[in-house]
């Protein structure tokens, strides 16, 4: 306005001398220089309202506009600024996955993360577990109560794969310790005794009675003790081996009656009361209540002493980032891993970006977009009307020059 009112003031100043050729050509000027003023007003002020408060048409044209320009504005961020082509190439370029790794590297060593970790790992540890534990014994010990225990497990152990190599293992271990058994002098005694009682406890005739007594006097408890030992030492050894028949045979047998035994709904429905109660009993029991109030009173000294933290868990830690740093396939396969979360989010959300720019605009009435469109442009639309003054008076000086001398 301070243009404006400039180029009026000095076209009323120079209308009294209008004898004098200089006069004139100022006064000429600064007429141009008013109407050039006056016509960026007008069309400055169009822009936002109608000027002077007169209707006029084709004024006001943001407040006629708003929804071409928040449409337009929509538009312009979400398929533009903030299209999905180029976020995920930025994301590409920024390897999430290696700037994570680096600040948890660095995060892990920090004497202020490590203090503040432990101030708060004490700080929930020194809280009773009675309050939690009484709010999740009813779910846990309804959810024990209600499993069908006996079908998981005759499920899992059941499967050809488990049952060959449980059934195997056991078998092999029942022969380990009973081939060391077998062989020890005391093993070997104890089974000769044995069989010289059975021998003696037998009824016989009064001849065979005699021969038995006759072979019983010749032979000692070692002798026979021995050949037992031997005979059983031999046939451990065939069951040992992996494709004896033996072996074959006590597996199908082992095979067979567990079949039996899974295949029985009387049974199933046996170990699964039995395994169901117990568990459950001992879950509404005091036991694991204190199980875990000594849990955690443990667990309280150690991270006090600094022996669990600063000795184990985040040594622990800093290796196993270092070693992911080092890894340089499992870098890679975290960064895509990132990525493709990042752009299935980007995907399902990108929409929203322009919804979230058209939600903000349309709260805002006409006056305070306005404003905000003023106040941040107001300066460069200020140099609009002084642009406008100035270039009017120039080319009213050139204009009006060129009127004398015609």
């Amino acid at each position: 306005m301070i243009s404006l009112f400039i180029m009026g003031a000095g076209f009323v100043a120079m209308l009294p001398f209008q004898q004098h050729t200089w006069a004139k050509l100022l006064a000429g000027a600064f007429e141009a220089g008013l109407v050039g003023g006056l016509a960026d007003w007008f069309a400055v002020t169009a822009l936002f309202r109608h000027p002077l408060g007169i209707p006029i048409p084709h004024t006001a044209l943001i407040p006629r506009n708003r929804g071409k320009m928040t449409e337009a504005l929509v538009a312009m961020v979400q398929n533009n600024l903030l299209n999905k082509e180029s976020i995920v190439d930025k994301l590409k370029e920024f390897q999430a996955g290696q700037r994570l790794l680096e600040m948890a590297e660095k995060s892990l060593q920090s004497a202020a993360l490590r203090t503040s970790l432990k101030s708060m790992v004490l700080n929930w540890l020194s809280k009773p577990v009675d309050g939690l534990w009484a709010g999740l014994r009813p779910q846990i010990s309804g959810y024990v109560r209600s499993r069908d225990w006996a079908g998981i497990l005759l499920s899992f152990a059941g499967r050809k794969e488990n049952l060959s190599k449980l059934t195997e293992g056991l078998l092999d271990y029942a022969l380990e310790k009973g081939t060391r058994w077998v062989v020890t002098d005391d093993a070997r005694r104890t089974m000769g005794r044995l069989a010289i009682q059975a021998i003696s406890g037998l009824r016989m005739n009064g001849i065979m009675q005699f021969a038995v007594n006759a072979a019983l006097n010749y032979f000692d408890e070692d002798q026979i003790g021995g050949a037992i030992q031997q005979a059983l030492v031999i046939k451990l050894r065939e069951l040992s081996i992996e494709e004896h028949p033996s072996r074959q045979a006590v597996l199908e047998a082992v095979y067979g009656e567990w079949a039996r035994l899974a295949g029985s709904e009387e049974t199933r429905s046996l170990w699964n009361s039995q395994l169901a109660s117990m568990l459950g009993d001992w879950i509404d029991g005091d036991e694991p209540l204190q199980t875990l109030d000594n849990l955690r009173q443990n667990l309280h000294a150690k991270v006090r002493d600094g022996e669990l933290l600063e000795l184990h868990i985040l040594p622990l830690l800093e290796n196993a980032v270092a070693r992911l740093r080092q890894d340089a396939k499992l870098v890679a396969a975290f960064n895509n891993t990132l990525q493709d979360m990042t752009v299935r989010i980007l995907e399902a959300n990108h929409s929203r970006i322009g919804g979230l720019v058209r939600e903000n605009i349309e709260k805002m009435d006409n006056a305070s977009l306005i404003s905000l469109i003023e106040d941040k442009a107001g300066k460069d639309l200020q140099w609009i009307r002084v642009n406008g003054a100035v270039c009017g008076f120039f080319l009213g000086l050139l204009f009006t020059s060129l009127r004398l001398l015609v």
